[in-house]
């Protein structure tokens, strides 16, 4: 399982982070008698530290002026070296989802890159020594135990593909032919202002079909590539005036996937969104896994973006955008022709498809037009789209405010809930089955056994749905505004507590609907130095689930981070330091730590 990082690197005035062993009371208003926290330990290095990052597998990697080094988290100590990756910068530090490696690349136009193993330092794939003149792309496909690398050799003019070997870090093979007549694509691709390593070649990482072979999206077709000898299993190269492609294969069919890209024309595309505007047109089309032929006479021309795409048994939804009025339309996977509505026009709807989520009773969907009329928000309609008979439930759809991020379906309602708008609607004909909840601010939920809980933040109130009798009732016992013009970020239960987490409020409410506390601590007169930590923990680098992290003003001339319990409101902890330093930061959040340097060559750990 991933564990929640956070990276902070701070240039404004001082912030520091909390952590949690206690040590000596801090003075200071509310932090009178809070626990300062004290290192864990202290590590120096022989080199200038330049930047540092917690890993999601709890490693931490310092790079200095002499190398990059793994350091222990709990030790301090230095466990493994690469003393030729010399002053790689952070913009190049990528983890790659799901595994202990991560790639450091060298920034460079010409990209070079290393992959390693972040818990024991092994190298998987260096391109310099592996005579690269750069690299283009990787992936990993996992089934196989294989990193691929799209890269160039002798000195850019040939284009490589290659495997290398996750466990051993050797190169199993390497194979230009399936690149080959894609140099000069790639080479204009290179041009841009960002390094080469940045530059995707394919679209999405490879699409891994089983452990022997994966789909690879090239400028010269569409390859089904034998994962362990690099053989080209085939070639379709009747998508070559596709771009952006994109592939899908079909989950009820496992014999076949889909194609789905933009064309380099702008005609002759079929009227499946008659009121679309002219333009480059969306394109879809369909290929055999054994063999790569194309399963359709012709890849489908679609005027308008193809801005939402749903995988229905008999073939592939579709809505393209860019139209004020738009449709929905199945082209079957069998023939590639559109099937839904007369003459295979497609079912009205106002815009193209912006959410979906399944349900019992179908797939609930938004359509919406886009654009918001002057000072408003744009407008979202919500309908049950039944796939298997084409056709859309309400006569009426349903106007919502904000996109759609909870449904479920109750014993004698639909349960919707928006980033905008909460409500109950009966799932044959749309109509409310109780007032919905309004709040365009904002609208947080969390579940609680048979409940969910909703804040509405333009309200300030709080809510209950009760799941088994399909009702909504309000149920604070007064309106909750955050002080300091603070906004919600989450809203949380544990145990017996709903928590609304803001920034720098934390409000605590009963099960039934009462204020049991409310805090406020002063955020930083700057709000350049929380701004780091809030992108981090808005990425989704939250902490512990009994604790939230604060960014706050602690008086004479400090600032710092407090730890706060969610249960009470009480703060925990505190780092602080003296406002004449500027703190650089990494935060692993999951288990708990903070690593500042504290000198150039220095480097402080703490534990929440």
């Amino acid at each position: 399982m991933r564990r929640s990082v956070a990276w902070i690197a701070l240039t404004a005035t001082n912030v520091f982070l909390l952590c949690g062993a206690p040590a000596a009371a801090a003075a200071g208003g509310p932090f009178d008698h809070v626990a300062e926290i004290r290192p864990a330990w202290k590590a120096r290095f022989d080199g200038t530290v330049r930047w540092q990052r917690a890993t999601s597998g709890g490693r931490l990697l310092v790079a200095t002026s002499k190398g990059v080094h793994g350091v222990d988290p709990d030790t301090g100590q230095i466990v493994w070296s690469h003393r030729h990756l010399v002053d790689r910068p952070e913009a190049g530090f990528q983890e790659i989802a799901g595994t202990s490696l991560v790639v450091l690349a060298d920034g460079k136009r010409k990209g070079q890159i290393a992959v390693l193993d972040a818990d024991d330092g092994r190298m998987v794939f260096d391109s310099g020594s592996a005579h690269f003149s750069g690299v283009l792309g990787h992936g990993l496909v996992p089934l196989s135990n294989g990193l691929s690398i799209i890269g160039l050799k002798d000195g850019g003019r040939t284009t490589v593909l290659a495997m290398i070997d996750v466990p051993n870090g050797r190169m199993r093979w390497e194979n230009t032919g399936a690149l080959s007549g894609g140099g000069a694509v790639l080479a204009t691709m290179s041009k841009v202002t960002r390094p080469i390593a940045d530059v995707p070649v394919v679209n999405e990482a490879p699409v891994e079909i089983d452990a022997e072979s994966f789909l690879l999206n090239t400028p010269t077709g569409l390859h089904r590539v034998a994962s362990r000898t690099g053989q080209i299993l085939w070639t379709n190269r009747d998508f070559r005036e596709m771009t952006g492609m994109r592939v899908l294969v079909d989950p009820g069919r496992p014999d076949r996937c889909f194609v789905l890209g933009e064309s380099r024309a702008t005609t002759g595309s079929m009227p499946i969104a008659p009121g679309a505007p002219a333009g480059t047109p969306a394109l879809y089309a369909a290929c055999g896994l054994a063999d790569g032929r194309s399963l359709w006479r012709q890849p489908i021309r679609v005027h308008g973006k193809a801005d939402g795409v749903i995988l229905a048994k008999q073939g592939l939804v579709v809505s393209p955008g860019g139209s004020r009025d738009g449709t929905l339309n199945l082209i079957d996977a069998e023939t590639g022709k559109p099937r839904w509505g007369r003459d295979g026009r497609g079912l009205d709807t106002p815009g193209g498809l912006v959410d979906h989520l399944p349900s019992s009773e179908g797939w609930v969907v938004t359509t919406g037009r886009g654009a918001a009329p002057a000072g408003g928000e744009p407008d979202y309609f919500l309908n049950l789209l039944d796939t298997d008979e084409g056709g859309l439930q309400f006569e009426r759809p349903v106007r919502v405010r904000g996109r759609l991020v909870r449904t479920e379906v109750l014993p004698r309602a639909l349960l919707y809930v928006t980033t905008g708008e909460a409500g109950l609607i009966n799932p044959r004909s749309g109509q409310p089955v109780a007032a919905p909840v309004l709040s365009p601010t904002g609208m947080f939920s969390a579940r609680h056994e048979e409940a969910l809980y909703l804040f509405a933040v333009d309200s300030g109130s709080l809510h209950l749905v009760d799941l088994k009798k399909a009702t909504i009732r309000g149920v604070s016992d007064r309106p909750v505004r955050l002080q300091e013009g603070d906004v919600p970020v989450a809203l949380n239960i544990s145990g017996d507590i709903v928590t609304l987490v803001g920034r720098n409020n934390l409000v605590g409410f009963e099960l039934s609907g009462r204020v049991r506390f409310h805090v406020h601590y002063p955020a930083p007169y700057d709000p350049r130095i929380a701004a780091p930590l809030h992108r981090a923990l808005d990425a989704g680098a939250a902490p512990a689930p009994d604790f939230t992290l604060m960014a706050v003003d602690l008086g004479k001339n400090s600032i710092g981070f407090a730890k706060v319990a969610r249960s009470t409101g009480a703060i925990q902890g505190v780092v602080r330091m003296p406002g004449n330093v500027v703190p650089v930061y990494a935060v692993d959040a999951a288990a708990g730590r903070l690593f500042h340097r504290l000198t150039p060559t220095e480097i402080a750990a703490y534990k929440f």
